[in-house]
C-alpha cells in the first residue's frame, strides 16, 4: 500500500495513511505520481526501477519542443548516467523520437534514434545506413547535409572528413560513393589513388557496357575549344581563374554542360589544367602545321632542284 492523497471527484481531498514509506498522488482514484521509500519517482507507473520513471510520452506545453519515447519509458540509466529509451523491457530496446511542432501545432518528425542505434533525420527509413537524412525539401543551395564552419579564419580546417578503418591507399579504397534513382544506380565515387592521393572514379567494368566502338577523331573539336582566363563577378565571390566558357563548350561538347536550378550553366570534367593542356595541344598543332608546310615547300624545292640537274 501507500500513503495516498486522492483528489476525489465527490469528497474533495482524501488522505489514506500507512507505514510503507510510499507516497501516491491520485486523481479520481487513479495514481498519477508515486514516490517510493528510496525516493524513486514514477509518473503513470508504479514500477520504479530508476530515480525517474515515466510511462508514456513527455511533451512540453509550449509547443516548442516535444520528446516522445516509443512503447514504455524515458529512463536514466544509473550505471552510465545516460538518457535511454527502453521498449517493453530492457532486452528488447525501443526508439527515441525527437519531435518538432509546427506553428499550427502539427507534430513533425525531427530526429529518431532506433533500437539499433541508427540516427534518422527527417525520415523513418532505417534501411539505408547508420545516418540517414531524408528532408523532403532541402535548401537548394546547401542540400540535405551542410557543415557550417564556426570561424572565418579556418582555411586549413576541413569542412567534412571521411575516415576509413582500412589502411589501403589503392584505387580499391572507396571513400565516397554517389548514387541516383533512390540508390538503385551508381553515379561514381571518390576512391584512393595511391599514397596520399584520391581521385574521382567511374564504373568502367566491361561487364557493364555494350556497343563498344572506337572514338572518332577529336582533333578538330579540341582545336575549336577556347581556353581562357577570367575574373568571376563580385556576387560569385570574385577572383581570377582559368578555364572555359560553358556556352562555347556546349556548342562542341554539350554532354559536358549542365544547368543549375537558377538557369546558370555548369561545366563538368574540365578544370584549369585541362585548359592549359588543351592550349598547349593547340600551340603544338600550330607548330606542326608550320613545320609540315615548311617540309612540303622543301620537298618541292628539292624536286625542282633535281629536275634542273637532270
Amino acid at each position: 500500500m501507500a500513503v495516498t492523497i486522492n483528489a476525489s471527484t465527490s469528497a474533495g481531498l482524501v488522505q489514506t495513511a500507512d507505514t510503507s514509506g510510499v507516497l501516491a498522488l491520485q486523481t479520481a482514484g487513479t495514481t498519477a505520481v508515486t514516490v517510493d521509500a528510496s525516493q524513486n519517482v514514477g509518473i503513470g507507473t508504479t514500477t520504479l526501477t530508476n530515480k525517474f520513471n515515466v510511462a508514456g510520452a513527455i511533451q512540453s506545453s509550449s509547443n516548442l519542443v516535444a520528446i516522445g519515447v516509443n512503447t514504455v519509458a524515458l529512463s536514466q540509466e544509473a550505471t552510465y548516467s545516460r538518457l535511454a529509451a527502453f521498449g517493453p523491457n530492457a532486452s528488447t530496446g525501443g526508439t527515441l523520437y525527437l519531435y518538432s511542432i509546427s506553428s499550427n501545432g502539427a507534430v513533425q518528425n525531427g530526429a529518431i534514434i532506433d533500437a539499433s542505434g541508427n540516427l534518422l533525420l527527417g525520415t523513418t527509413d532505417s534501411t539505408k545506413g547508420a545516418l540517414i537524412v531524408g528532408k523532403a525539401a532541402p535548401n537548394a543551395a546547401y542540400g540535405q547535409i551542410c557543415a557550417f564552419s564556426p570561424t572565418a579564419s579556418d582555411s586549413a580546417t576541413s569542412g567534412m572528413s571521411v575516415v576509413k578503418y582500412a589502411n589501403d591507399s589503392t584505387t580499391a579504397q572507396v571513400l565516397f560513393r554517389f548514387l541516383i534513382n533512390q540508390g538503385a544506380a551508381g553515379q561514381g565515387q571518390i576512391n584512393g589513388n595511391g599514397a596520399n592521393a584520391a581521385a574521382f572514379g567511374s564504373y568502367s567494368d566491361a561487364r557493364l557496357k555494350e556497343n563498344i566502338v572506337d572514338l572518332p577523331s577529336q582533333l578538330a573539336n579540341i582545336m575549336a575549344l577556347r581556353p581562357v582566363e577570367f575574373d568571376y563577378i563580385e556576387s560569385e565571390g570574385g577572383g581570377h581563374q582559368i578555364g572555359f566558357v560553358a556556352q562555347e563548350v556546349k556548342e562542341i561538347y554539350p554532354d559536358l554542360v549542365g544547368e543549375d536550378a537558377d538557369g546558370m550553366y555548369t561545366l563538368s570534367d574540365m578544370n584549369k589544367n585541362d585548359a592549359r593542356l588543351i592550349k598547349a595541344i593547340q600551340e603544338m598543332k600550330a607548330i606542326i602545321d608550320t613545320q609540315a608546310s615548311t617540309i612540303t615547300q622543301l620537298q618541292a624545292d628539292v624536286a625542282a632542284l633535281k629536275g634542273a640537274l637532270a
